[in-house]
């Protein structure tokens, strides 16, 4: 089906419903049924749908250097999505008042940013004995604070995104500083923060690591990575790994199973830093002096 097609037969179910709802028919529990099957649907077309425009007001921003003049219409049309989205919850799920519902999911996203903000800065502000996790640990807390904290009302994400964001940047992070790279990719990661504060770029993260999100390419996974995350993990991040029930957090073998899932034969002299210290100099990371036992 090419999209022509498509909008066709959506038009059709429109002129459907639409008449549907004017001659408000007396419906049996079986068509109800069907009806909210049908609305569910609707709901992961949407979904979907979203998706791809967030993909492609991303490439077009890539491509006219984050400045894409089709990123404010497209920001529209995802918004009146969302408010289709909440409408088609109420309707598919228990009767509840949708004052109560978007309550108890802002206060979800506010509870979320405060533990993130409060575990990145402790985090930044470690003294993390390995030298590399230190420095990984601080770009998260600058990423954080630049893009989330100080950016403008207009700026829009998913918060659900948040910790598969963080988890890429620290497996970048750790392939950079394996293939020898760390200062290009920290100096790139330095410019695009600078450009949030000096352009308009809209956008959650480095073309880089939006990229490596859609491909989690086998050749970027890194045992440096592994262990990087572990350390990050005792200085702090663990804390941000609060529920697991929830997607609004990361999980503390997000790094462990993307990794091994992809590129399992690198994870074969993987080893716990805290047990056994020479792990540190395979993945070509430093211990702090007076650190050393």
């Amino acid at each position: 089906m090419d999209i022509y097609s498509a909008e066709v037969q959506v038009k059709k179910l429109l002129n459907y419903v639409n008449e549907l709802s004017n001659s408000k028919p007396r419906m049996y529990q079986k068509s109800k049924d069907r009806l909210k099957e049908l609305a569910n649907t609707c709901n992961q077309v949407i979904l979907v749908i979203a998706e791809i425009l967030q993909d492609e007001a991303l490439i077009n921003g890539q491509e006219d250097e984050f400045g894409g003049s089709q990123v404010s219409d497209l920001d529209s049309v995802l918004d009146s999505m969302e408010d289709q989205i909440s409408e088609l919850r109420q309707f598919l799920s228990s009767p509840k008042p949708v004052s109560n519902v978007n309550t108890n999911f802002s206060t979800s996203k506010k509870r979320a940013l405060f533990t993130y903000k409060h575990c990145l800065s402790t985090l930044a502000n470690a003294d993390v004995a390995i030298l590399e996790a230190g420095s990984c640990g601080k770009l998260l807390w600058k990423w954080f604070s630049t893009r989330f904290l100080e950016c403008p009302e207009s700026f829009k994400y998913n918060m659900k995104k948040l910790p598969r964001w963080i988890r890429d940047i620290v497996i970048l992070y750790g392939y950079n500083l394996e293939c020898g790279t760390l200062n290009e990719f920290t100096t790139m990661f330095d410019k695009w923060m600078l450009s949030i504060t000096t352009s308009e770029n809209n956008y959650a993260v480095p073309y880089e690591v939006y990229e490596f999100d859609k491909t989690t390419d086998p050749c970027n996974m890194t045992l440096s990575a592994v262990v990087i995350w572990d350390i990050l993990l005792d200085y702090g991040l663990r804390d941000l790994c609060c529920d697991p029930s929830s997607e609004l957090y990361p999980s503390e073998d997000c790094v462990y199973s993307l990794v091994s899932s992809k590129n399992g034969e690198i994870m074969n002299p993987y080893t716990n830093y805290l047990y056994d210290k020479s792990i540190l100099d395979i993945c070509n990371l430093t211990l702090k002096a007076g650190d050393s036992e």
